[in-house]
């Protein structure tokens, strides 16, 4: 069989520098334990405002230069 070469991925190696980073706590959950924990609790949104946009508005139209 003919090998095939194999190019990395654009970004990974940030990945692999985020794995290895010290800054970067790991963590390994149980996700059945996680379910059990947080089964019957509820996030209530009452009094949370979601109006507010993270990206920046849309412009339209041009400037000019007078």
């Amino acid at each position: 069989p003919r090998s095939v070469p194999v190019r990395p991925l654009p970004g990974a190696r940030c990945v692999q520098e985020e794995l290895s980073s010290t800054s970067v706590e790991h963590l390994i959950i149980n996700p059945n334990a996680a379910y059990e924990k947080f089964r019957d609790k509820r996030l209530s949104t009452k009094g949370v405002d979601f109006s507010d946009r993270i990206n920046k508005p849309r412009t339209t139209g041009y400037e000019s230069g007078e």
